[in-house]
């Protein structure tokens, strides 16, 4: 649709898709007289109505926008410092940071693990036990049924002493 060809009725379609203030203020922001009647006339008007949804509809899009990038830019921070920790030989911190981006990512005993039941429809069976160290084939009695909270397990346990 784009921008309204009145640009005061552009204002106003504005005013009230930002929201945070009642129609007679977006009327008013818009620069008519105050009128609480054509406020509600003109908030009514079919193209204002669209504006307004189209305007709204946009905010979301940007705000989803920013948030996935800033997921993305806490990602690959997060596993460059990973990395960082690894090649300085500080191993219990890249632990720690495996353990926080299983947690941040939702993947903890809770979540299903990505089988080809999940991906090709099938229901996920959350009561077999799944093999472990990458056996993606049979099942192993002594595993648990996520492996993601078998891995996030397995990081919490403290490192060996050394001699």
């Amino acid at each position: 649709m784009g921008p309204l060809k009145n640009p005061t009725h552009e204002k106003f379609a504005q005013a009230v898709a930002k929201g945070g203030i009642s129609t007679i203020a977006a009327y008013e922001a818009a620069g008519y007289k105050p009128s609480a009647p054509n406020a509600s006339r003109l908030r009514k008007n079919p193209l204002i109505v669209a504006r307004i949804a189209e305007l709204v509809e946009l905010g979301a899009a940007a705000a989803i926008a920013s948030i996935g990038f800033a997921a993305i830019d806490l990602f690959r921070r997060l596993e460059q410092d990973i990395q960082d920790a690894k090649k300085a030989g500080k191993h219990e911190a890249a632990m720690k940071g495996r353990i926080a981006m299983i947690e941040a990512f939702g993947f903890t005993k809770d979540s299903p693990t990505l089988t080809h039941e999940a991906i090709l429809g099938k229901p996920v069976n959350t009561e077999a036990k799944v093999g472990i160290a990458g056996d993606d084939v049979g099942v192993a009695p002594e595993a648990p049924a996520n492996r993601f909270a078998h891995m996030l397990a397995e990081l919490r346990k403290p490192l060996p002493a050394r001699n």
